[in-house]
């Protein structure tokens, strides 16, 4: 049995990777795949990556009615070598694009080819709140993200894609500075985050996006690539109905039943999520910087937890809450054409939980009657992919 690496052309997804030929009884590995693996991943891997074709192949010649399966599972075993860590370069290796959802909370990068989602990595936030413009932040918890995107997918953090966007909480192009991400993509593109939400949640249709996470935002649109944006000022002047607006109102409505020597559900809950043993503790650690924004918007989970055991003070939140963001809705529709139907959703932490999705639905058949519900088709991360796709 002969064993050959030669060029068997270009790969898809009809990949040929490697092939076995019976008449001469010879086994051939596709130089292209192993020269991709080799720039790729380095020497090393490529050897590897040999000896594993090599494995599936001889198991086809013993076993001709075996399926792909079969043999990829039967060349994991005998060489140790897991076959899958080549997948993603053996998939569109020149082909691949980044997504990125930079939020006040975390960032998240979604890895993919033309046409599907490889993996993801998270990092920390890359917002600018309470940073100077040049802060290296934005830089560094995207490259953070997306290292461990390309570690999960097996590429290299080398690589360089065909495109990335990144839609980044509070920027602005003109007002805002913009990461340098060159060096990690041929094409970039830095937008707003409401407009990755947008894409994901609608899966590019036009209609109106309302978001709730750490901060609030609304953007609408009813011919492509031309919006409308309502809100998102920022914690000092807004967010309104956002999970950091739940969390320190039922605060402040705690600490007023405090003052008043009343009983509060609410401040029991606060103690127990900041581990700290009063509100007046709380509002220490706020002041001096040991509860971030993103860990005291991690609250709102107590308060709609509060809210569905039946809480009032919870419940009259988790409603106005609700009526902010319908006004977000309310403001953006107006501004747009008239129109008998609007196609709405929603993304954002704050709508993870089910009654309040609920109470924000009925204020808004109330508010904009013309408005149709539906849950989002993706998160941010997936609309920021279908946007790079369409860059690359």
């Amino acid at each position: 049995m002969r064993i050959e690496i030669v060029d068997l052309g270009a790969w898809g997804a009809a990949t040929l990777v490697s092939e076995y030929d019976p008449h001469d009884d010879a086994i051939r590995i596709n130089a292209r795949a192993v020269d991709a693996v080799r720039r790729a991943l380095g020497d090393g891997e490529a050897d590897r990556f040999t000896t594993v074709a090599i494995e599936h192949e001889r198991y086809h010649r013993a076993f001709p009615r075996a399926t792909e399966a079969d043999a990829h599972a039967h060349a994991g075993r005998t060489t140790g070598i897991d076959p899958h860590r080549y997948d993603a370069i053996l998939r569109a290796r020149d082909a691949l694009f980044v997504g990125i959802d930079g939020g006040q909370s975390s960032t998240v990068a979604l890895l993919g080819d033309a046409s599907t989602k490889l993996a993801r990595g998270s990092g920390p936030p890359a917002d600018l709140v309470g940073e100077p413009r040049d802060s290296a932040r934005q830089r560094d918890a995207i490259g953070a993200a997306l290292d461990l995107a390309c570690d999960a997918a097996h590429v290299a953090r080398s690589t360089r894609v065909r495109a990335l966007v990144a839609g980044i909480s509070g920027f602005d192009a003109g007002l805002s500075s913009a990461p340098d991400l060159q060096s990690r993509a041929e094409r970039v593109r830095i937008v707003h985050d409401t407009e990755i939400a947008h894409a994901g949640a609608l899966d590019g249709a036009v209609g109106i996006v309302v978001i709730a996470g750490t901060g609030s935002v609304a953007l609408g649109n009813d011919v492509p690539e031309s919006f409308v944006r309502a809100g998102g000022w920022g914690y000092v002047f807004g967010d309104e109905g956002s999970a950091l607006w739940i969390a320190r109102t039922a605060l402040r409505r705690a600490m007023l039943r405090v003052d008043r020597g009343e009983p509060s559900n609410l401040a029991e809950r606060a103690c127990i999520r900041f581990g700290l043993p009063s509100l007046r503790a709380i509002q220490h650690a706020v002041a001096h910087g040991e509860l971030s924004r993103p860990l005291l918007a991690v609250f709102a989970r107590d308060v709609l937890e509060a809210a569905a055991a039946g809480d009032r003070d919870a419940r009259a939140i988790r409603d106005a809450a609700a009526a902010e963001l319908v006004s977000l809705v309310a403001t953006v529709d107006g501004r747009l054409e008239p129109a008998s139907w609007r196609l709405v959703s929603y993304a954002g932490g704050v709508f993870g939980d089910p009654a309040f999705v609920d109470t924000f639905g009925t204020a808004l058949t109330e508010t904009v009657p013309h408005a149709n519900l539906v849950p989002p088709a993706g998160d941010p991360v997936d609309g920021a992919l279908v946007l790079a796709r369409r860059l690359g």
